[in-house]
């Protein structure tokens, strides 16, 4: 038989089988302890006897007494019968007395008519809202299912906004790893630059791709693989050609403005002017003067001095977009040292070249009026692989190869081929023999000759003439 359970003598308890209109029996034993539950017969020994946890049996031997009481909920209706339930304080004084320990356990199937009640005199009212299963959140009574699904929802979001955490940061740690990986940095950029190339089809009419690397922003009226083709190719010489300097390969020409880069947009020639006056208004930076020269002009534009360095391309048939790009980050790498913030054009053109040169084998842009002197040429065309160095050769052996000090005061637009191929042949010396003095020179420098002379003399430890010898040697030996 199962052990029955025995209770303090200050607990009632009520039998499961028991009817509401049933009595509670109490059976007092001789140890002093109460049992309460319902007799099935009183006559018969032993007593068998249905209790809250089971049908227990009890010999009469020891039994003091029984005594027949009525059952909790019995007392209950009677007394919610005769309350006043239109007033609150009668409401909660049967509650108090229901929610005895003795008796609660019986009732909580009666208890939920007592709590809507007193809910209808006050709402707010915490022992009947927790009683019908509401918890306060917020401020707020809701149900305990409602709690729930909010903590599950709360959980839900904080497991989702961890896991977003988490990918991005193991986006940042990967870029980290790839520095020089530009297919993970474009596409870690990705969603801004949607956002970006949308602005900009709605500001020209035609449909714009745009992609960012680490270092630089290309748009386009061509497909968005050009532009990562583009960024890749920009990004290595970028990398070179800093390392070289003694900038570290990391080096950002484009680090001020707007995202850090240097902006590059590839255009037709009916989108020149919106282009233009879109940089103007989401840049700034641009002088009214160089606004009018590139507005009246008819072709692009490049400014690395602006607060973000941007170049304009217009794409016209047969265009080397590559070649481009190439050019013009050379005006923004020179541009960035400048510590003036202007660079002679020789430099700015040379160095142009120079990037080309290196990282295409030839170059067939420049950004200067090419005189008669370039079709005269009884050497290749200047656009086709080895034109320059045959150029840059002939001057120095027929000896009328441009002085370093007439570089210094010629015009940008005044530059021929022949002062195009000397300026290219100093930047390549230069790169080649003393690149971190070169670097020194681009900052000390100035436009006119006498801060040319001095700074290099100052970086580079030479006079114009000793440079002019070296050049004319190196020349002669490599070309």
């Amino acid at each position: 038989m199962r052990r029955w359970m025995i209770l303090c003598a200050s607990l009632v308890f009520c039998p499961v089988l028991a009817s509401p209109g049933a009595r509670a029996d109490v059976i007092l034993l001789k140890s002093g302890i109460k049992v309460v539950g319902k007799i099935q017969d009183p006559g018969a020994d032993p007593l068998v006897v249905e209790t809250l946890f089971g049908e227990e049996t009890i010999a009469k031997s020891r039994v003091a007494r029984v005594k027949l009481c009525p059952t909790p909920w019995e007392l209950f209706d009677n007394k919610y019968e005769k309350v006043n339930k239109k007033n609150l304080r009668d409401l909660l004084d049967l509650l108090d007395w229901a929610k005895d320990p003795g008796r609660e356990p019986f009732l909580r199937s009666r208890l939920r008519k007592l709590y809507r009640r007193i809910l209808r005199l006050d709402k707010d009212n915490e022992d009947a809202r927790r009683g019908l299963g509401y918890v306060k959140v917020g401020g707020k009574w809701i149900t305990k299912a409602e709690a729930r699904r909010r903590r599950k929802e709360k959980e839900a979001a904080r497991a989702k906004a961890e896991a977003a955490r988490r990918a991005e940061e193991e986006k940042l740690a990967r870029l980290k790893r790839a520095e020089g990986d530009v297919g993970l940095q474009v596409e870690m950029n990705k969603d801004r630059d949607e956002g970006d190339a949308e602005k900009l089809t709605k500001v020209l009419g035609t449909e714009m791709h745009l992609a960012t690397s680490k270092r630089i922003s290309i748009a386009a009226v061509f497909d968005r693989q050009g532009i990562v083709t583009l960024l890749e190719l920009g990004e290595r010489a970028l990398t070179a050609v800093c390392k070289d300097l003694g900038l570290g390969p990391s080096y950002n020409p484009g680090r001020a403005g707007y995202r850090g880069v240097y902006h590059h947009y590839y255009v037709t020639p009916s989108d020149r002017n919106p282009m233009i006056t879109y940089i103007r208004n989401t840049f700034g930076g641009i002088s009214e003067a160089f606004y009018k020269y590139l507005m009246k002009s008819r072709s692009g534009g490049l400014s690395s001095n602006a607060p973000s360095p941007y170049a304009v391309t217009i794409l016209h048939r047969g265009l080397n977009r590559k070649d481009v790009l190439l050019h013009n980050l050379g005006h923004c790498v020179a541009g960035s040292l400048a510590g003036t913030g202007m660079i002679p054009p020789w430099l700015q053109e040379g160095f142009g070249m120079y990037m080309s040169i290196r990282f295409l084998g030839k170059t067939g842009t420049t950004c200067t009026t090419i005189t008669k002197y370039a079709a005269d040429m009884e050497i290749a065309k200047k656009h086709e692989a080895g034109g320059w160095p045959v150029l840059a050769k002939e001057q120095v052996t027929k000896g009328f190869y441009p002085r370093f000090v007439s570089l210094c005061v010629e015009k940008l637009n005044r530059m021929d081929a022949k002062d195009l191929a000397r300026s290219w042949s100093v930047c390549r010396f230069l790169m080649e023999k003393h690149p971190k003095k070169f670097r020194n020179f681009m900052r000390y420098t100035g436009t006119t000759l006498k801060t040319q002379v001095r700074a290099l003399k100052v970086a580079l430890g030479m006079s114009p003439d000793q440079l002019d010898k070296a050049v004319n040697d190196y020349v002669l030996e490599n070309f």
